[in-house]
């Protein structure tokens, strides 16, 4: 059924006036899917202290710069193996850092040369040998494939 110019006319000015709105260019946000995010954490040698994850979407501040994480938070270890929910988090290319802080002092703690005395991880579990990039250790995120595995490494 087509419409003639008054029609459609009198039906925008219905709607204008019925207090509804249209918005031209929705909410991008809003349809972008989002999916929580599930880390399966494994390696932790006891269960003191926090492990705290930093959950990065570019290179700015990674590993280490938690302030720079577009996710971060800290948490009592329940158990040396487990999983921890990150909440909802829209598709895109992601890194994580983990540090088992064993005394809570929600600092990395490191011996001669800089070496960590406390665990650490990344996701894709890459070997450490150095200050690891993020390009190294990044992973897509899709709202298909909602956890990633991080063992956790002891020096």
């Amino acid at each position: 059924m087509a419409l003639s110019h008054r029609q459609f006319f009198l039906g925008l000015t219905l709607l204008a006036t019925s207090g509804l709105s249209i918005n031209a260019a929705p909410n991008a946000q809003a349809l972008e899917p989002t999916q929580n995010l599930t880390v399966e954490i494994s390696g932790l040698r006891n269960q003191k202290g926090l492990v705290c994850i930093a959950l990065f979407d570019g290179a700015t501040g990674f590993p280490t710069d938690a302030s720079k994480a577009v996710k971060n938070s800290c948490f009592k270890v329940a158990s040396t193996t487990q999983a921890v929910n990150l909440g909802p988090l829209k598709a895109g290319r992601y890194a994580m850092s983990l540090l088992h802080d064993e005394n809570a002092d929600q600092k990395l703690n490191t011996g001669l040369f800089g070496i960590p005395r406390e665990g650490i991880g990344f996701s894709r579990n890459p070997r450490i040998r150095r200050k690891l990039q993020f390009e190294e250790t990044s992973f897509d995120f899709q709202p298909n494939a909602t956890t990633v595995p991080i063992t956790v490494k002891y020096f």
